[in-house]
């Protein structure tokens, strides 16, 4: 997986879109097809994805056609959220 990072904070802007805040997913497959999934929900199909991030924890997983797969859990705050902590 080349992104996100293992661990990475993700800081919501107020002032955006949920589209525009969008997070790339991509990774360096072989051509044995690849799906990506958030928490376990089907997110994209392609070696770059992008994903609208929500507040929470969440696992962000690659899996390719041979079953080789990659996961990491990114962290997504909203302002209100980061106020407070």
């Amino acid at each position: 997986m080349v992104s996100p990072n293992r661990g990475q904070q993700i800081l919501l802007n107020p002032d955006m879109s949920p589209v525009q805040q969008q997070v790339l997913l991509e990774a360096s497959a072989a051509d044995n097809g690849l799906w990506w999934f958030v928490d376990d929900e089907p997110a994209g199909r392609e070696r770059r994805t992008w994903w609208t991030p929500t507040p929470g924890s969440h696992q962000i997983r690659a899996v390719d056609g041979a079953g080789h797969s990659a996961a990491v859990t990114v962290h997504v705050q909203s302002p209100d959220l980061a106020r407070s902590n």
